[in-house]
């Protein structure tokens, strides 16, 4: 969330960043200290408890930054297309912005939040128990996101965590992640109170996938690597600028930023200010064939 952060500081305006932490550190702390106030907010009616659990609330937590988060790893950048679109997070700002001034009081800076990036009626009921009992469902709407956490729980532990210093606040932690993991997929198994087992399981895991794939490190040869810089992914790529002194190898491979790249955009044929990447790809892969 760090890399997401820093995203957002460089491609928005320093209103729209300032805007932005106003409103999520004082819904953050609305919703421990005052959660029926932070519901009334919102709107919400059935789909919160008045007095929600420190698992409610992490969930809570999370949904109040969904929209940006979502914005940045699949953000479109301005005229990526060659027709002048504006970019995605562009938009989003401008519609936040658009009711407030540089002197709008918090209030008004958190209902325009609300109203104009992130409402939270849209995720149904607003409750940890809600969100594991969809990860249990194999038949859920939300199929997507249970094949991905189990992937995560089991393989490689890829949590999206945040700290004090964000302006996502702290709810998401490496510990809040794992018991998600153990509720949602190992509970029925064996019974862990303290994760000690679940984080034992997921650490060997994580260091058998490591092994078996080779990590930054594997054999590897004629590979050409393109990463967007705005992703939050590509803290976990093989990227550009990284040595073997930094743990990574590359050997005969070439690896490439593309600077307002986000996740998989360099497969996007529609992503027209890529063609020169591809074309110094395809130019690679033609002399790797010669």
């Amino acid at each position: 969330m760090k890399h997401a952060q820093e995203q957002f500081v460089k491609i928005t305006s320093t209103q729209c960043y300032h805007n932005t932490t106003v409103a999520l550190t004082a819904l953050n702390k609305l919703l421990v200290e005052d959660p029926k106030q932070f519901k009334t907010l919102f709107g919400l009616t059935t789909e919160m408890p008045d007095e929600p659990t420190a698992e409610d609330i992490q969930v809570i937590s999370s949904y109040l930054s969904t929209e940006i988060i979502g914005s940045i790893q699949y953000y479109d950048a301005p005229n990526y297309d060659n027709t002048g679109y504006e970019g995605t997070l562009q938009i989003m700002c401008n519609k936040f912005l658009a009711p407030l001034t540089r002197k709008s009081t918090e209030a008004e800076i958190i209902s325009s939040y609300i109203a104009n990036v992130q409402p939270l009626n849209i995720y149904g009921e607003l409750t940890y128990k809600a969100f594991i009992d969809q990860l249990k469902n194999p038949t859920a709407d939300s199929f997507n996101t249970r094949a991905w956490l189990w992937q995560t729980c089991t393989e490689f532990g890829y949590y999206q965590t945040t700290d004090s210093k964000q302006m996502w606040g702290d709810k998401q932690t490496i510990e809040s992640n794992i018991k998600m993991c153990y509720d949602a997929f190992f509970a029925e198994q064996y019974q862990d109170p303290d994760l000690a087992l679940t984080t034992a399981y997921l650490n060997d895991m994580i260091d058998f996938t490591n092994a078996w794939y080779g990590a930054r490190n594997a054999p590897r040869t004629h590979i050409y690597y393109t990463n967007g810089r705005v992703d939050p992914w590509s803290e976990l790529a093989v990227v550009q600028g990284l040595k073997w002194t930094d743990g990574q190898y590359v050997g005969d491979c070439v690896t490439e930023w593309i600077d307002n790249g986000s996740h998989c955009t360099d497969m996007y044929l529609r992503w027209k200010i890529n063609d020169p990447v591809r074309e110094r790809q395809l130019n690679k892969l033609k002399e790797w064939l010669m």
